[in-house]
């Protein structure tokens, strides 16, 4: 393994459109710029897209774990430095760190596994060595595995389905890593509708959550026009933070598409960490008042 990692960074200007309800960055726009940003990187090391092009080999984002310190406001300046910190026959790992100018306050961190694939088979080849030579790797780590129990709480199992627009695709043909993010998002706060809990009730109770990370596996495509039902179930809690598991099907087939740890945190007005209200986990994890599956 290579000693020397070449870094590759790329600047982002926060758009107001990209902010959630709290005036937060969205969290699957993080997603975005991570993919921008290695697209960018992979291209720099070489001539550049057509390189890949010329060659139809591509890469393929295989799983991504992405962790949120701070919050990013409209009208910030964000840098996502990334480097390389493992390389495979046919895959590698890209580590990221994103901060904020002008202070270069660290404001997130992410961890992505690529695979380097035939653009026409889309089976995975191996990895060019001229471009690991290039490249290197020094196995910094940006962001450590999420520990879990592999055996998650005794939960009721939510679900929630949507057929996949056009508008979801990118230029692959494929549903973008990110919408699965939104998807999964609805489906949490479809959830705690069900279980009695929607966002005014939480407001009125004077707490809320807050993401603190995400770590997502994609396993096979969403393409358009298909349905897909995300199930999701409360796996972990802890003190002051609770964890999703969210797994996306694709309905008929039966097909599991992706799985997502969603991770966040409760917080009180103030902003300070703080416990649920007992009432609500106790409706949530029970499940839904109405079995019946909502839809899109």
């Amino acid at each position: 393994m290579a000693t020397a990692a070449q870094t590759y960074t790329r600047s982002f200007r926060v758009r107001a459109y990209e902010c959630d309800l709290l005036g937060h960055l969205n969290n699957a726009v993080y997603h975005h710029f991570v993919e921008e940003t290695s697209g960018e990187a992979w291209g720099a090391a070489n001539d550049g897209p057509d390189w890949y092009r010329s060659r139809d080999e591509a890469w393929a984002i295989q799983q991504v774990s992405i962790g949120y310190l701070h919050p990013a406001v409209a009208g910030d300046t964000l840098d996502v430095v990334t480097w390389v910190s493992e390389w495979g026959e046919c895959h590698a790992r890209r580590e990221y760190e994103i901060r904020r100018w002008p202070h270069r306050e660290e404001i997130a961190r992410a961890s992505a596994r690529w695979l380097h694939v035939d653009r026409v088979t889309g089976q995975p080849s191996p990895v060019p060595p001229e471009l690991v030579a290039a490249l290197g790797a020094d196995g910094r780590v940006a962001l450590e595995p999420h520990r879990l129990p592999a055996q998650g709480l005794a939960a009721a199992s939510y679900r929630w389905r949507h057929q996949v627009k056009r508008y979801e695709l990118d230029s692959t043909g494929r549903v973008n890593g990110a919408i699965y993010l939104s998807w999964i998002e609805e489906a949490k706060f479809r959830a705690a509708e069900e279980a009695g809990w929607p966002l005014e009730r939480m407001r009125a109770e004077r707490f809320l959550t807050v993401q603190v990370r995400h770590d997502t596996e994609y396993l096979r495509p969403a393409l358009y026009g298909d349905e897909v039902e995300v199930v999701s179930r409360l796996h972990d809690l802890r003190h002051v933070r609770g964890t999703w598991l969210h797994e996306v099907y694709r309905v008929g087939s039966g097909e599991l598409l992706a799985r997502d740890y969603s991770t966040g945190a409760f917080l009180d007005p103030e902003g300070r960490l703080a416990r649920a209200p007992r009432a609500m986990l106790k409706a949530v994890l029970r499940g839904p008042a109405n079995l019946a599956s909502p839809s899109a």
